[in-house]
């Protein structure tokens, strides 16, 4: 999605394009690869305070208008930084991290408070990838607006696979981390009839839960058929192989990996949180689930893996209904450009900085590596 609105703005004059990055990436390779500027901070060697000064230097130096950030700490660096320097932070809402009175609860409010209070402050511009995050970050109406996520679709067919004689395969794309409730999915495989065929649960991405999770796979005595693949750049092997997409999350804004199997022609079967149901409404495009027992998620992907004829008909309700309306990235990446353009003619917190003067027209946008 990144790098589908700075090849929007990159072909647009009115648009200076660099990228910022915190880490070497996938994402920094195929900027330099589509000729994108890129300053490289690496997190790993520098301290706060160092990454500070060196953001405030690199900002200056590119003489930006424009700081556009995706995640929690960029955010909070952006929002530090770029009033001081007249830049106006503009601030995409992907997720939300349920609190609870855990200590990673307690410390995902806090930190959530304080970032929003600091972008509120910096007089940022929001951008919402679903309604349901808009209600519970609560920015003012003119300080927010709802863009959801997009993928690139191909126009070809969903795809099918080939040997029915292998072990049905439950795939889940992510990060490992509590929100995404992926012991749900395991203890789901549990629960599972033998007339399955004992299916597998492939896990795409890593993340701080893995060690627990294939603990947890192993005191549920189903460790053979749990398969952890790491980080990967390269999905389409993974859908591939993929007979249901399930995404148990506690919550979710407008989850990219959902759309990539849809768009892959793979079924899904998700938790009804979050954006979730304002993606899907009533296209029949994807099962919604309430809760999280176990039993009912078991049920739900079994439900999809024995109606071959209905989950077709899901695929296709899914391609065909909503990627040419609303999820298609070459229809979601101007939204936000346009949002980015309005936000270049409102005045930041610290004022105009001398040096934008000269480049109203032509405002920065610098993204953060993913």
């Amino acid at each position: 999605m990144v790098l589908s609105l700075m090849r929007a703005q990159v072909a647009d004059p009115a648009y200076d394009v660099s990228l910022i990055a915190l880490n070497e990436g996938r994402l920094v390779r195929e900027a330099i690869a589509e000729g994108i500027v890129v300053h490289l901070l690496p997190e790993r060697e520098l301290n706060a305070w160092q990454l500070v000064l060196r953001l405030r230097r690199v900002l200056t130096s590119l003489r930006s208008q424009l700081l556009h950030t995706h995640r929690y700490k960029e955010n909070f660096f952006s929002c530090l930084v770029a009033p001081g320097l007249g830049i106006r932070p503009v601030v995409t809402l992907h997720g939300y991290g349920p609190s609870s009175f855990t200590p990673a609860g307690i410390q995902t409010f806090v930190r959530d408070s304080i970032s929003f209070r600091l972008a509120r402050r910096a007089r940022t511009q929001f951008v919402a990838v679903s309604r349901d995050l808009q209600r519970l970050y609560r920015p003012k109406d003119d300080e927010c607006i709802t863009i959801p996520n997009g993928v690139a679709t191909s126009a070809g067919s969903p795809r099918h696979r080939e040997n029915r004689d292998q072990r049905l395969v439950i795939g889940w794309v992510g990060r490992l981390v509590p929100v995404k409730s992926v012991g749900t999915l395991l203890e789901a495989l549990t629960h599972m009839g033998a007339d399955r065929g004992q299916p597998t649960v492939l896990l795409v991405g890593d993340g701080p839960e893995r060690a627990a999770l294939t603990e947890h796979a192993k005191r549920l005595g189903i460790q053979t058929r749990v398969q952890f693949t790491g980080y990967v750049e390269d999905l389409s092997p993974f859908l591939a192989r993929m007979d249901v997409f399930a995404l148990p999350s506690l919550h979710e804004g407008a989850p990219i990996a959902l759309l990539e199997a849809m768009a892959a022609g793979v079924p899904v079967v998700a938790a009804k949180v979050g954006g979730v149901p304002e993606m899907i409404g009533d296209s029949g495009a994807a099962c919604l689930v309430d809760g999280h027992d176990p039993v009912v998620w078991a049920r739900a992907i079994e439900g999809i893996l024995a109606d071959r004829a209905a989950t077709d008909e899901m695929v296709k309700r899914a391609r065909a209904g909503l990627f040419p309306s609303a999820f298609q990235s070459t229809r979601c990446t101007p939204g936000t450009a346009n949002c980015i353009t309005r936000s270049s003619h409102v005045e930041p917190l610290g004022g105009t900085h001398p040096c934008n003067r000269r480049l109203r027209n032509r405002p920065f946008l610098c993204e953060r590596s993913l």
